[in-house]
């Protein structure tokens, strides 16, 4: 007999297989339906991973190229660092030298400076001494013009050779002191009257080179101070001596010699403005020992101890000595007078 499935019902208490089976069934017909979703929906989850994937290799391909091309920029920066550090070391050294020459150009640049200033001054210690020659020059000029006058004066005054004179004497300075000397055992006497008679300084004043000199009073009570004694000599028409050369700095020194109870004579040099400045304007230009104006020293004396000059106070008493040059002299009767 055939069976009729699983439709056969019993009754009673056993079991009605019939309706189970009927739900067992209706229950897999879902779960077959819901494994076809599920089986649907993995695909579609397959096929999306799929195309997900392929868009990875994708990726990763373009990214190994990316990779790759960082390598290669990595290694050109790096190539490039190292260039830089080879420039850098090459800039530090480069620093380095120019530094070195920086420190050298300083220090020529400040011996030049140096230089500059000792050449500097020693162009005006040039242009002051060309100055000074020029003055000398022109005031040996004018000496010499004052001699030919004198000369021309003695050749249309002078008696011939056989025309007698009185016997006379005649001073001169001579090894620091005046001696007098007596021609009346000379062959020609008229010779050395005329030439006492023509000296071109006023009696009483000391004639040296193309100068007269007048050294004034050195005892205590006539005592001047620089100033005064400065006003003495524009007395005098002279001012105080300027001293131009080693053979004047002598003449005055042995002359001062010949003076008693005084140290020194006041000479035209003081300062102005921290400078030493002779009274005619010019700059000392040889110091005979002279050194920097100090304190209140702004005078100078020629100092009878030390055979040179010495800065003192320009307010102490000393004598003094007045110089004028020669030819500013009249060429007058009262400079040729006879005794």
């Amino acid at each position: 007999m055939k069976s009729l499935g699983p439709k056969v019902i019993f009754d009673g208490p056993h079991v009605r297989v019939s309706t189970v089976t009927a739900a067992i069934a209706a229950k897999l017909n879902d779960q077959m339906r819901g494994s076809e979703e599920v089986i649907q929906h993995c695909k579609h989850v397959t096929d999306k991973l799929t195309l997900d994937n392929v868009n990875l290799e994708k990726n990763n391909s373009r990214l190994r190229d990316q990779v790759e091309k960082l390598d290669q920029a990595s290694t050109a920066l790096e190539n490039d660092i190292s260039n830089l550090r080879t420039e850098n070391q090459r800039l530090n050294e480069s620093i380095k030298n120019l530094e070195k020459e920086r420190r050298q150009l300083n220090d020529s640049s400040e011996h030049l400076a140096k230089e500059n200033q000792r050449l500097t001054g020693e162009n005006q210690r040039l242009k002051d001494r060309e100055e000074h020659l020029k003055k000398e020059i022109q005031r040996l000029s004018e000496s010499n013009t004052y001699l030919k006058k004198a000369t021309s004066a003695i050749s249309a005054t002078q008696n011939p050779p056989w025309v007698t004179h009185e016997y006379t004497t005649n001073q001169t300075f001579t090894g620091g002191r005046w001696r007098t000397e007596d021609y009346s055992t000379s062959p020609y006497p008229w010779f050395y009257r005329k030439k006492r008679q023509t000296e071109p300084c006023p009696a009483g004043w000391l004639h040296f080179l193309s100068s007269c000199y007048v050294i004034s009073p050195a005892e205590s009570p006539d005592q001047r101070n620089w100033e005064e004694a400065q006003d003495d000599c524009r007395g005098k028409e002279a001012d105080l001596v300027v001293i131009e050369s080693p053979e004047e700095q002598e003449f005055i020194y042995k002359s001062g010699l010949t003076s008693s109870g005084d140290s020194g004579f006041w000479i035209g040099l003081k300062t102005e403005g921290g400078i030493w400045k002779w009274v005619n304007g010019d700059h000392l230009t040889e110091g005979y020992g002279m050194k920097e104006p100090a304190n209140d020293h702004h005078c100078v004396i020629s100092a009878k101890e030390k055979k040179g000059w010495e800065a003192v106070s320009c307010d102490v008493k000393h004598g003094w000595i007045c110089e004028v040059n020669a030819s500013s002299l009249p060429l007058s009767e009262g400079l040729f007078t006879q005794n």
